[in-house]
């Protein structure tokens, strides 16, 4: 008979073990992408910044940039390869607010004073950030009043001191103006209204002193940056025809309702046939701005858009779902995305600036940032293929380089509660695998997330805390790859590394020129180039022996 102390220590190890995967899904990997496939950039995903809440964020004192936001930006910054950063200003309230350089006695009133007014010191401090890492922005200038000279004067300012600015928005969310009373003498605000704004906007934005923002030979121009209209209307109709010389990119925003309706649906299922659903929003649209061979951007993207009662938006399934629908915006066209932040306490902010006597504070969201950059990495741009997986919980995508079609990477994602194991087939072969881990406790977790090893959970001055550890697998001849419930991971294939993360993502972390290096948290994975059981089985039947064991004791 086993003795009592052996019995326990085997039921102790078996219950220590990683949870064991209650499904298996075999993953079909494309050799190439489709030819037509958009190639997208490593700086993919940008960050958006609601302007009412600019100085909450980045401060005031353009020679002293808030250190926490900069430190948060920065680790983002570094998984790009050398580009920039995208950082969007903007948001409903750019449309209410008014540009200002001179003022009274009282001095420049913050974005954040309520007074509907900002200056010349929100150019100063985004200039001054430009100088402290890679960034470039999308800014908004306001449509609500096209002749006035806040609109010009914040274009000139902007332009003339700002070295890396990628293009602005010309108005955001038009569709919107009648609801939010931006428009009160237009009990109809329509397109036609819009094309004429634009051109009564477009004579001011010709004779800036700092150059012609217009111009068909520089474009800097993006619209319509809608959310509510039909997009293939707008362009089939006069304002692109009469402006589209002057667009760099075509725009398109999803901001929270300020109230649910019926449409988003009572309860949001964050799934990936949900992924792939959401992705097909404006689909006839999309196909016709492909197109016109102008860059579709989704220039604000609020996980309330999708989650509108917020019951997965502060969790960790947030997390997956942001991570999902990303990728699925990059397979079905888009070029960029840019994750929406507003004030303290919004749901989907990527992170919290402090009230008084408290510290920055990190959300799910937060945490999506680095697989898809992660992911998005290669020598020559990428090319993203939905790998349409059996299963609602499970996502999968191929990362392809846009010009020799190898592939780079696999993104697997499992939104269930309990893990998943991946079978990755032969073909991938010819190259052993580095994978990083995203990983909670639980589907509802809101603070201890951890990404390859490390968590901002306490963190109070934008740095994460632990290690940065990735784990090795043999992968020549085809692997499993298990995902922890909930969970995704990205998997990376060793010959390519070099054009992923050359810095190595800071001190803390290790190098993927050495992917050694990783000491393999986040879920177990072996050769399963004789697997063909759907389970794990040496894990099974250590805790069947185990409990075996214990009946046999009494």
């Amino acid at each position: 008979m086993i003795q009592p102390r052996l019995t326990w220590t085997l039921v102790i190890a078996a219950c220590a073990l990683p949870a064991i995967p209650i499904q298996a899904v075999d993953v079909s990997v494309p050799a190439s992408p489709p030819n037509d496939a958009t190639v997208v950039k490593g700086n993919f995903l940008g960050v958006s910044f609601e302007l009412s809440a600019f100085d909450k964020y980045f401060g005031s004192n353009p020679s002293g940039v808030t250190t926490q936001t900069v430190n948060y930006l920065t680790s983002y910054n570094r998984l790009l390869s050398g580009l920039p950063l995208k950082i969007r200003i903007g948001g409903r309230s750019s449309e209410n607010f008014t540009y200002v350089e001179a003022f009274g006695s009282e001095g420049e009133p913050k974005p954040s004073d309520g007074k509907g007014m900002y200056g010349p010191t929100v150019v100063n401090v985004l200039q001054s950030l430009s100088k402290k890492l890679g960034v470039s922005y999308l800014l908004n200038l306001s449509l609500k009043d096209p002749s006035g000279q806040g609109l010009t004067k914040f274009a000139t300012t902007s332009k003339s001191v700002i070295q890396t600015i990628e293009g602005y928005t010309l108005g955001s969310g038009p569709d919107l103006y009648n609801s939010e009373g931006i428009r009160p003498s237009s009990s109809n605000y329509t397109v036609d209204n819009y094309a004429t704004d634009y051109n009564t906007a477009f004579g001011g934005l010709k004779q800036l002193a700092s150059g012609d923002l217009t111009a068909s030979s520089n474009p800097l121009i993006a619209g319509p940056t809608i959310s509510t209209w039909d997009l293939a209307t707008v362009l089939q109709g006069n304002w692109f025809n009469s402006f589209k010389g002057a667009l760099k990119y075509i725009t398109l925003e999803r901001p929270a309702p300020d109230v649910c309706i019926a449409v988003v649906g009572p309860i949001f299922n964050a799934s990936h046939p949900n992924a792939v659903r959401e992705g097909q929003w404006q689909q006839h649209g999309l196909s016709i701005a492909k197109g016109t061979g102008k860059p579709i951007i989704l220039s604000q993207y609020s996980l309330g858009a999708s989650d509108c009662n917020g019951n997965v938006t502060s969790t960790f399934t947030g997390t997956l779902w942001t991570v999902d629908y990303s990728l699925q915006l990059a397979s079905v066209g888009y070029s960029a995305v840019y994750l929406h932040t507003m004030e303290r306490g919004t749901p989907f902010n990527l992170f919290d600036y402090p009230e008084e006597g408290s510290s920055f504070t990190t959300r799910p969201v937060h945490y999506a940032y680095y697989p898809v950059l992660l992911a998005l990495q290669s020598y020559n741009g990428s090319k993203v293929v939905d790998l349409n997986v059996d299963g609602a919980t499970n996502g999968a995508y191929a990362v392809y380089d846009s010009k020799t079609s190898d592939l780079y990477r696999v993104v697997l994602i499992n939104y269930a509660g309990s893990g998943t194991t991946f079978t990755l087939p032969k073909s991938v072969g010819g190259s052993n695998v580095t994978v990083g881990y995203l990983t909670a406790p639980s589907p509802q977790e809101t603070s201890n997330i951890m990404w390859a090893g490390q968590t901002w959970q306490s963190s109070q001055d934008g740095l994460p805390t632990g290690k940065r550890e990735y784990q090795s697998l043999a992968c020549a001849t085809g692997c499993d790859v298990e995902v922890p419930g909930p969970g995704a991971a990205v998997v990376m294939f060793n010959k390519h590394l070099a054009a992923s993360e050359p810095n190595g993502g800071g001190s803390t972390g290790t190098d993927f020129t050495n992917p050694g290096n990783g000491t393999g948290n986040g879920g177990g994975s072996h050769n399963s180039s004789s697997k063909t059981a759907h389970v794990v089985f040496g894990d099974f039947y250590l805790v069947l022996f185990a409990l075996i064991s214990l009946v046999v004791l009494y």
